[in-house]
């Protein structure tokens, strides 16, 4: 089967063939893992040429709309003839995309906004609804973004790492104002890059990324801005409406997630290792509450390792920036 690949705008769109069965599906679930685990953050299938799916091709679908999910990514299927389409809605699998009539609205609806990454998250989750932060410790937000840029590359494919070294993949521009700060900061370094010098050197890129985020968000109707300040727009958590669904503001998703026993997808493990390192969940909870939520805090940190790697390596950095600090040095 030959697949079509076409990149409109920021939308890169999948053209399969006439049929995607147990012959073909394999190619469909390899095209989609790979412009996927490349970083694609929007992906259109188009399925105007499919005149037939076998179970094994909805497998094939499924695994990039989870795949999607779990990258922060967002994928849609368009013109589904009526045949397919029926089989798509016995299994269920509709239940986990948009569904477009044709390649240009999926391409449009997928280009009104982008998702989030990780530090523009995080920013939501410490920025309160009138605007200003959260009371956090000195330069725990900075920390926080280079943790945050870090774990989004990672998730992106552009670096991997264990828990004591990072090593950066590609170091090429990605064309987004908020993660290539930190790429460039990365790709500055002498390699072997081992955690701690890579953080602190995108600590120096946070501002940078900050200022990058908080545009974007702007941008994308997520928060106003006055007078040079930034608050959630019209004094109110949530994320702007699309293709007739909001997903969960960060805040609330966060707070759901640790008052339950929902099992998290690996975004939502970064971001509660990110908060547990630099003291937002201190901040956000009440004394009572954090006691009653440090195992769960605990616990859903240890889910990713190198989401808990960064975590202690966080620590470690401002441990040494207070103790420098101390001692009346400059903190690195």
């Amino acid at each position: 089967m030959r697949i079509v690949e076409e990149k409109i705008g920021g939308v890169t769109v999948l053209q399969p063939g006439e049929r995607i069965d147990v012959a073909t599906a394999p190619e469909l679930k390899a095209a989609t893992q790979r412009v996927l685990g490349e970083g694609v953050q929007r992906l259109v299938i188009d399925l105007s040429r499919v005149e037939y799916v076998s179970s094994v091709g909805i497998g094939a679908l499924l695994a990039a709309a989870k795949q999607a999910q779990a990258l922060g990514g967002r994928v849609a299927l368009a013109a589904v003839a009526p045949q397919v389409r029926e089989v798509c809605e016995l299994t269920g699998v509709l239940e986990f995309f948009t569904v477009h009539g044709d390649r240009e609205d999926a391409v449009e609806a997928l280009g009104r906004r982008a998702a989030l990454t990780l530090p523009e998250e995080v920013l939501l989750l410490v920025l309160e609804e009138e605007g200003g932060f959260l009371d956090l410790p000195d330069h725990a937000l900075e920390h926080a973004l280079a943790g945050a840029a870090l774990l989004e590359l990672s998730h992106r494919g552009r670096v991997d790492g264990d828990l004591s070294t990072v090593q950066v993949l590609d170091a090429s521009a990605m064309g987004d104002e908020v993660l290539d700060p930190a790429l460039q900061a990365l790709g500055s370094l002498t390699p072997p890059h081992e955690t701690s010098p890579s953080l602190r050197a995108l600590v120096a890129a946070a501002p940078a990324m900050r200022r990058a985020a908080l545009e974007r968000l702007v941008a994308h109707g997520i928060l106003g801005e006055k007078n040079g300040l930034v608050s959630w727009l019209g004094g109110k958590r949530r994320y702007p409406v699309v293709d007739g669904a909001e997903q969960q503001e960060v805040r609330a998703r966060i707070l759901d997630l640790l008052r339950s026993d929902r099992i998290p997808g690996p975004r939502d493990v970064a971001i509660v290792a990110l908060a547990d390192a630099c003291a937002v969940f201190d901040a956000l909870l009440d004394m009572d509450e954090m006691l009653d939520l440090r195992d769960r805090i605990a616990e859903v940190a240890r889910l990713d390792l190198f989401a808990l790697a960064i975590r202690d390596a966080l620590r470690a950095v401002q441990r040494r920036g207070r103790d420098e600090a101390a001692d009346g040095q400059p903190a690195r």
